[in-house]
């Protein structure tokens, strides 16, 4: 839901929960949008295989790594799938963004 497609009563534009709200809904929005295109989908499947590249890499080298490298490649792998996820929930998280503002809107 855009901010033009809400007729939005001028106590609620003033309100800085609704119009956080309001800014998450068009973020996800545009993730969402993002996810669906042929572009996103291999963001998607590109994001997929690299974490899998990072366990790889975690099970062939546990017992050489540094201490420190390890964790990089932990912190890399979490990042991956944190933004596949999120690419990936994205239409879902808009929905109910999208119903909390009906909600606030009726209230």
């Amino acid at each position: 839901m855009t901010k033009q497609q809400l007729n939005i009563p001028k106590e609620k534009r003033d309100d800085p929960e609704f119009k956080g709200l309001l800014q998450q809904a068009d973020k996800l929005h545009d993730l969402s949008a993002l996810a669906s295109t042929e572009g996103g989908k291999a963001l998607i499947g590109l994001l997929i295989k690299e974490a899998v590249y990072c366990v790889h890499r975690l099970r062939s080298s546990y017992r050489t790594a540094t201490h420190p490298e390890l964790l990089a490649t932990i912190a890399e792998l979490g990042a991956k799938i944190d933004t596949a996820t999120l690419l990936l929930s994205a239409k879902e998280s808009e929905e109910v963004i999208n119903e909390r503002l009906e909600e606030a809107l009726r209230e």
